[in-house]
């Protein structure tokens, strides 16, 4: 997963689009049914959470702290 620690204000260098708002980790796996009680590692959902969503054909972000996981398409 990329790691963006900030925004970049210069659109040209920007490759990360977001759609949509931000999301709750918590919110993505009950809206893809993910039980994260059957993994050992949380860092394990998280990569079958992006799996997911890469099959949709988009791309998951995450803020520093990872608390707020955003939605989008990699340009």
């Amino acid at each position: 997963m990329k790691i963006r620690q900030g925004f970049v204000s210069n659109s040209s260098s920007s490759s990360f689009c977001i759609l949509g708002k931000s999301f709750d980790i918590q919110e993505l796996y009950k809206q893809f049914n993910i039980d994260e009680d059957k993994y050992e590692y949380s860092s394990d959902a998280e990569e079958e959470l992006e799996s997911i969503i890469g099959k949709l054909g988009f791309c998951m972000e995450t803020d520093y702290d990872n608390d707020i996981f955003y939605i989008g398409i990699d340009a």
